[in-house]
C-alpha cells in the first residue's frame, strides 16, 4: 500500500501540472464584419487552444456553431437573421482554461472586403464598388487609397467607424475625382472624431477616397461604409417607453426623407439601448442610430 506521504506527493505533483497547463489565447478574430441574414465563418486567431471554445453573442438570436479547433486557430459558422439590428455587437468568449477577452464585430448590411495593404496611392487605389464595406487599418504617414465608379447625378452616401470596434483611429477623408479636385475633405462631424456625410456627383467616371489618421498614427482598425444609406445622427425621440408603440422620425441632414418608423420594445427586454436601421425606401442598405428604453 503506498504510504500517506507518497499519495500526498503523487497529488502535489498532479496539482502542480494542472496549474502549469498552458494558459489559452484567443488575441483577434477575422473577419471584423458579418451581415445579416447569411452565415459568416469567423477564424478566432490564437494559441494554445483546445476543444471546447465557446461564444455567446450580445444579439440572443446568434446561431453559433464551432467547426473546428486547432493550437493556433478555431474556426466557427456564425449567423443573424436578416433583421439583426446594425451596429457593434459583443462576443463573449471562452475556452478550455477560462473567459477571453471580449471581442466586438459590427454588422453591416453591405457585402464587406478587406484592405489589401497595397492600396498607399492612387495608382495602386484599390478598387471596391458604391455599395461596399472595408475593414481596414491605419498605416501612419501612409493613407489607403480606394477607387470606384459613378454615374453623372447619383448620390453616394460615406461614414468610418472606429469607436464602436474600439479603435483609436481618428479617420481623415478626402474625395477627389480624375483631375485631382477635392470634392470633400472631411475630418470629423457632428457628432464625434468619426466621418459621415454624402455627395452628389456632377459627372460620371472614377472618383477616389483616400483615408488616413489625422495624427498619422499606425494601428488604428476602421471601418468604411460606401452605400446608398441615408445621413441621420438620431432618432426623435430619444428614448421610449417599453410596452408602448412610438413612431419615431430621424435627425440629420436626411431626416427629413428619411421615412418614420413605428418601435415597440417589450416590457420584457431590459435592454437599457435598441439600435434601429434606418433606409431609404428604396434604398440598398443600411444607417443604423441608438434608441433608449426606460419604464
Amino acid at each position: 500500500m503506498p504510504s500517506r506521504m507518497f499519495k500526498t506527493a503523487v497529488c502535489a505533483l498532479l496539482l502542480l501540472a494542472a496549474r502549469s497547463e498552458a494558459q489559452s489565447t484567443i488575441s483577434s478574430l477575422q473577419p471584423a464584419s458579418v451581415m445579416p441574414g447569411k452565415t459568416t465563418t469567423l477564424t478566432l486567431l490564437g494559441s494554445e487552444l483546445k476543444d471546447p471554445v465557446r461564444i455567446v453573442a450580445s444579439n440572443p438570436a446568434a446561431l453559433i456553431q464551432s467547426k473546428t479547433v486547432e493550437p493556433h486557430q478555431a474556426i466557427v459558422d456564425f449567423a443573424l437573421p436578416s433583421d439583426a439590428p446594425l451596429g457593434p455587437l459583443g462576443l463573449w468568449l471562452a475556452t478550455h482554461t477560462g473567459p477571453q477577452s471580449q471581442q466586438v464585430i459590427l454588422v453591416d448590411d453591405l457585402p464587406a472586403i478587406v484592405d489589401n495593404a497595397a492600396n498607399h496611392s492612387r495608382d495602386t487605389a484599390q478598387v471596391v464598388s458604391t455599395l461596399n464595406a472595408i475593414d481596414g487599418k491605419s498605416d501612419g504617414s501612409q493613407s489607403d487609397f480606394y477607387r470606384f465608379t459613378v454615374s453623372a447625378g447619383q448620390r453616394v452616401a460615406f461614414e468610418v467607424h472606429t469607436q464602436a470596434i474600439r479603435s483609436n483611429m481618428d479617420p481623415l477623408v478626402r474625395l477627389f475625382d480624375a483631375k485631382g479636385q477635392t470634392l470633400k475633405l472631411i475630418d470629423d462631424d457632428t457628432t464625434g472624431p468619426e466621418c459621415r456625410f454624402s455627395h452628389h456627383f456632377v459627372d460620371s467616371g472614377d472618383v477616389w477616397l483616400e483615408i488616413r489618421d489625422s495624427r498619422y498614427a499606425a494601428g488604428g482598425a476602421y471601418h468604411l461604409r460606401i452605400g446608398d444609406f441615408p445621413i441621420v445622427t438620431c432618432p426623435y425621440p430619444l428614448a421610449v417607453r417599453r410596452g408602448e408603440k412610438t413612431s419615431l422620425t430621424f435627425l440629420g441632414p436626411d431626416g427629413t426623407s428619411t421615412p418614420s418608423q413605428e418601435l415597440l420594445i417589450p416590457e420584457s427586454d431590459s435592454r437599457s439601448s435598441h439600435r434601429v436601421n434606418v433606409k431609404f425606401p428604396q434604398g440598398l442598405s443600411s444607417a443604423s442610430v441608438s434608441v433608449l428604453a426606460e419604464n
